[in-house]
């Protein structure tokens, strides 16, 4: 594995059965660098990057040398995302926008509550700090969006400089695996590296708001953040249905937990902010407060950049309006409800609708 490349084989193995979740790929930005989905645009650039010897002395593969390979490798992270096995982030730097290498979690196991990661970054970009940077921020997303425990990363025991990244973000060396990597003939050992969630909190917090990403809702003296919002359904699927399919949201996970139980997530597209938990009513008192929550008062507040499109959009997918868009000293807005009743502000907010009328 060349500098900065990290683990291709983590997460447990044991067997489990999971259910399929989408997990989208998001954009994430740190100081430097923005870490996005990879596109059909990046073919050359991967092929270039994973073809380089130098690169890839520390791999467990041999550099590429058919341009398919490159092909082979976007496919696999759209089906990553279809399967909700996990990501893979192409990384840029900010200034320049140049494709310096990628980053990746992948094996996400919902019933250990484990995943593996790997890297590689191009000659240009070592020695800057960049594969720190990036792996510190796809780590602060996958804690903040997944019920993730574990977080294991194997390497070559001889890359110093990927042993030295993982040690700063909060491994722990855990042990050896001997002569278990054969590449063109060589056998080499690898390091297997260790990261609980403890572990990753503790180190949060000693370093501080300034080791979270860009735009990650860190505020500066800030350690804590609301994760998900309860919302009480009938039925998983019918929420699921409304919220997806006619609000756009992501569904982030659904897990079955056990034979009636189900841990479903669901949020607006492409963000990584706070999530909604569709939570089926178990009992009858939970059912008696489905849609009513909040007592009649506007539950929940959706941003949007441009309501007016939104509203439109909203209203041909069938959502009910009780309230048409106006103008208020906040933004633009109008109230909408879900499938059960609950109340929702579609809010523009006055910062957007300045930006959008420039």
């Amino acid at each position: 594995m060349g500098q900065g490349a990290g683990a291709v084989l983590a997460a447990a193995a044991r067997p489990a059965t999971l259910l399929p979740m989408h997990l989208p790929t998001p954009t994430l930005l740190t100081a430097r660098l923005r870490l996005r989905p990879f596109a059909q645009g990046d073919a050359d650039a991967i092929h270039a990057l994973q073809s380089n010897a130098r690169v890839m002395r520390y791999w467990d593969a041999p550099p590429w040398t058919d341009p398919a390979q490159a092909q082979a490798f976007l496919a696999a992270c759209l089906q990553m995302q279809v399967e909700g096995s996990g990501a893979r982030f192409a990384i840029e730097t900010l200034a320049e926008g140049a494709f310096i290498g990628w980053c990746a979690m992948f094996r996400w196991n919902p019933v250990h509550a484990s995943l593996g990661i790997g890297y590689c970054l191009d000659e240009p970009a070592w020695g800057h700090g960049y594969t720190t940077e990036a792996v510190r921020a796809m780590l602060h997303w996958a804690f903040s969006t997944l019920a993730l425990n574990r977080v294991e990363a194997e390497l070559d025991t001889r890359n110093a400089a990927s042993a030295r990244v993982l040690e700063k973000l909060g491994f722990e060396r855990e042990g050896l695996r001997r002569e278990d990597c054969v590449v063109n003939g060589e056998v080499s050992d690898s390091w297997i590296y260790g990261l609980l969630r403890r572990d990753w909190q503790a180190l949060s917090l000693a370093q501080g708001p300034a080791a979270a990403p860009v735009g990650s809702g860190c505020d500066a003296g800030a350690s804590r953040r609301l994760a998900l919002v309860s919302l009480v359904v009938h039925r998983y699927d019918d929420a699921i249905a409304f919220y997806r399919d006619r609000l756009g949201f992501d569904l982030v996970e659904d897990t079955r937990l056990s034979e009636h139980k189900r841990w479903v997530v669901v949020r607006p597209q492409g963000v990584s902010s706070a999530g909604v938990l569709l939570a089926q009513a178990a009992t009858p008192e939970q059912a008696s407060v489905v849609g009513r929550q909040t007592g009649g008062r506007v539950f929940l507040f959706l941003d949007t950049d441009d309501l007016d499109r939104d509203y439109r959009l909203y209203r041909s997918k069938g959502v009910v309006f009780v309230r048409e868009p106006s103008n208020m000293p906040y933004g633009r807005v109008a109230v909408f409800k879900d499938l059960y009743g609950n109340l929702w502000d579609l809010i523009q907010p006055v910062a957007s609708i300045s930006s959008v009328n420039r």
